[in-house]
């Protein structure tokens, strides 16, 4: 191949380089010389606030070693403060403390002890290789910093350019002062995609992907001047601070409102709705040549292995060309919302709200009303209030919506459910979770996904284990199998010729695969074939009614309603959001945080 033959002189000539400077020692300050192979799962940092203006900071490590001698995380402090309480565990093992960290030490030497490398790092021993979970805990003085008109906390929490990209992060704040509220505080959050909100009296915030090399976890918060004792002073303005963390931004200087009332500072609900598999560069910053080159060659393994294991649903179809599935996949379009959902299909879920109206049409819960006018059609829904909606979530979900937004004729129009979409976008999202949900207890039930990927010594990893390290919930052979049905069907579906072998008879069947095809979306390619094939299909069809009203009434205010749903759910940074009322967090920003420098991860 030609790609072959050009990468085959690249590639001997970034081995040639990986020689030479590993001779030479390329490193920056804090980085190590070269990327060792590991997977960080998770970060979480929990902060409290102490009553003298004090941080205890618990942090949790989620993370897969099979190389090197030790973990690190840059932490840099200001002449205020000063780190105490200082301890380190393993699976709930406790460390000893070493006073002189040595970073050169070897493995053994490191085991089960911890300690600081010049006072610019928090070190500890790797100890055994594999998966673990280390607890590092410590305390910070003077954390909360007075400004010259506000108090905050501006803190660089989870480093950027980690030796590898977390799945995901958390970081909560909270005191043993007071709570936290939005009548008093307000939070951002950057260096992250997700959320970052207050909820329960604390500051908490959470990715909704995994975090590439250039991101980090950076939380601003304002408290109201003189709450704590603190010995860390600035002359600058609280906005002087926000302003320059705006800068680079999702947040809108323009829109921030430091009076804002606490009426005005309404958060954005729900939660962040990630994909199943989400994975970035491997931590490239500082790390030199040689670092670059390493990091480079295991994220083309891992993207390589993650691509042939967890393809797309267009690339698997291509790859399962001819190869056809008949019936129905599942008994239920909703028990496999993750499986579609790591197929990455376009819309997935406005795809099921238009496959959950077909279903209550089909089954007698809804049915469309109205007429065509001369300039406008006035088509609406009426809710069968006599349906009983089956024992499944997603859809008993959705039945509760549809009613609340009828009138008491048990009638509503696209215009009501847009009105509905802009002030409870709680339950909307409600309505997504309760997908995955769903989806995830039954596939787990049934043994088609796993909750983890089990730790391997590195020479037993194989291409299935680096995607499925990848993957929140790995497929087992049965997944992989019911995924591969999926997009076999989609290919039945996709080949119009064999929609013949469906007689006249089973336009019932055709209704029903109408509901399939609507999550897959390709709903309007499906039913067009189907009147090709079937001339009386729009008829005959469930989805036929008095008048003009067949299949694709039904689908365009489908799609109406789709636009308000998805506008509902869609992160969107409001000017709330930049007056700190919680709410999305944003991926650039973030500069003149405190806290430490890049790097952090196995070594």
């Amino acid at each position: 191949m030609v790609v072959k033959r050009l990468f085959s002189p690249l590639l001997k000539l970034a081995l040639a380089l990986a020689v030479i400077f590993s001779f030479d020692l390329v490193r920056s300050d804090q980085e190590p010389v070269l990327a060792v192979d590991q997977d960080i799962h998770s970060i979480t940092v929990d902060t409290v606030l102490q009553e003298d203006g004090s941080a205890k900071i618990t942090e949790y490590w989620d993370i897969t070693t099979h190389e090197g001698t030790e973990i690190y995380k840059p932490l840099v402090l200001t002449d205020a403060q000063e780190l105490s309480d200082y301890q380190v565990s393993m699976d709930g093992q406790p460390f000893s403390p070493i006073k002189n960290w040595d970073v050169d030490a070897s493995f053994n030497a490191k085991a089960y002890q911890f300690g600081r490398n010049e006072n610019s790092e928090l070190n500890w021993g790797i100890s055994d290789y594999g998966r673990h979970t280390y607890q590092v805990s410590y305390r910070i003085s003077n954390f909360v910093m007075q400004t010259a008109t506000n108090q905050m906390i501006y803190w660089r929490f989870i480093s950027d350019n980690l030796a590898d990209s977390p799945e995901n992060i958390r970081m909560t704040i909270a005191s043993e002062k007071e709570d936290f509220n939005l009548e008093y505080n307000r939070v951002w959050g950057f260096g992250f995609r997700g959320q970052v909100h207050i909820e329960d009296g604390k500051v908490v915030a959470e990715s909704k992907e995994s975090l590439p090399s250039s991101g980090s976890g950076i939380l601003l918060v304002r408290i109201p001047q003189g709450t704590y004792p603190t010995q860390w002073t600035s002359d600058k303005a609280f906005d002087d601070y926000v302003k320059e963390a705006f800068e680079g931004s999702d947040y809108n200087w323009e829109d921030y409102d430091s009076n804002a009332a606490v009426e005005d500072i309404t958060s954005m609900p729900g939660e962040g709705m990630p994909k199943l598999i989400k994975w970035g560069l491997v931590g490239l910053g500082g790390l030199g040549v040689v670092g670059i080159l390493a990091g480079e060659f295991q994220y083309i393994k891992r993207k390589r292995a993650l691509k042939k294991w967890y393809p797309s649903i267009k690339q698997r179809s291509q790859e399962l060309d001819g190869q056809y599935y008949r019936d129905l996949p599942a008994d239920n379009i909703y028990s496999d919302y993750f499986i579609l959902d790591q197929l990455a299909i376009d819309d997935l879920d406005s795809n099921y709200l238009t496959g959950t109206i077909l279903y209550l049409v089909k089954e007698g819960g809804l049915k469309l009303g109205g007429e065509t006018g001369l300039f406008k059609d006035n088509h609406y829904f009426m809710v069968n209030s006599a349906y009983q909606a089956p024992d499944l979530d997603p859809i008993k979900d959705w039945w509760r919506i549809f009613n609340e937004v009828a009138d008491d004729k048990g009638q509503f129009s696209e215009k009501d459910f847009k009105k509905y979409c802009q002030s409870r976008t709680d339950r909307l999202k409600g309505v997504s979770i309760s997908y995955r949900s769903y989806s995830k207890n039954y596939l787990l039930g049934g043994d088609f996904i796993q909750s983890q990927t089990y730790a391997k010594a590195k020479e037993d990893q194989d291409q299935r284990y680096l995607a499925d390290s990848q993957v929140t919930y790995p497929f087992t052979d049965k997944g992989h199998q019911l995924r591969d049905n999926w997009v076999k069907f989609y290919n039945y579906l996709k080949d119009f010729s064999l929609l013949n072998e469906r007689g006249a008879q089973e336009v019932a069947l055709w209704d029903r695969l109408l509901i399939y095809a609507a999550v897959l979306g390709i709903a309007a390619e499906v039913a067009k074939e189907f009147a090709n094939l079937y001339p009386d299909f729009e008829k005959q069809s469930v989805y036929s009614g008095t008048g003009d009203i067949n299949f694709w009434q039904y689908y365009y205010i489908a799609n109406v309603m789709n636009r308000s749903y998805t506008q509902s759910i869609a992160p969107e940074m409001t000017s709330a959001m930049s007056s700190g009322g919680g709410g999305f967090s944003s991926f650039g920003g973030g500069g003149g945080a405190f806290g430490g420098g890049g790097g952090g991860g196995a070594r």
